[in-house]
């Protein structure tokens, strides 16, 4: 459910939808929310730093007026958020130990890089009316998905994936 009244959505209404709504499990806030929550019962297993850094995540996002800085700087939140988010990615990458839970957390952003970059094609091919020549079919899936040196293609995701699962039980 959306929450959003009608077919027609303002750009406010979706802003607060993507970004805010605490009823929107998939919102900014709801998935900081439950980030922190997640770190703070896996304390044990995560690094010092990680969770230091998931909780000044989530405790800055809450003390922030992020209503009134998207309605001044949408942009300057988006990068803020991008720069959080790239934060916690490296203090995992640098700090985790390298057992199954760091494996885990691999293989999550893996296929969600993947599931997302799927999405992608199906919402553009959609817009463009389920109807594209052939030429920017082939660039679209060479760029999106089979091109083998762009770190998410759906290509790279696959065979990364498949050779982490393929080496799991060596890896234990």
């Amino acid at each position: 459910d959306s929450g959003f009244d009608g077919d027609v959505a303002d750009a406010q209404a979706v802003t607060h939808y993507v970004v805010l709504d605490p009823d929107n499990a998939a919102s900014i806030r709801s998935s900081v929310r439950r980030g922190r929550h997640n770190a703070r019962g896996l304390r044990d297993r995560i690094s010092t730093e990680l969770w230091e850094s998931m909780n000044s995540f989530y405790l800055e996002l809450n003390a922030r007026d992020v209503r009134a800085e998207l309605a001044r700087h949408p942009y300057e939140v988006y990068r803020w958020v991008r720069n959080q988010c790239q934060l916690l990615s490296g203090v995992a990458s640098e700090t985790m130990t390298r057992d199954d839970g760091y494996r885990f957390l691999v293989l999550g952003r893996w296929l969600e890089r993947a599931e997302m970059t799927c999405r992608l094609l199906a919402v553009r091919y959609k817009a463009l009316g389920g109807v594209i020549d052939a030429a920017l079919k082939t660039r679209v899936v060479d760029l999106l998905a089979a091109n083998q040196v762009k770190p998410k293609a759906v290509a790279i995701e696959k065979g990364s994936l498949l050779v982490r699962l393929q080496n799991a039980d060596e890896q234990i």
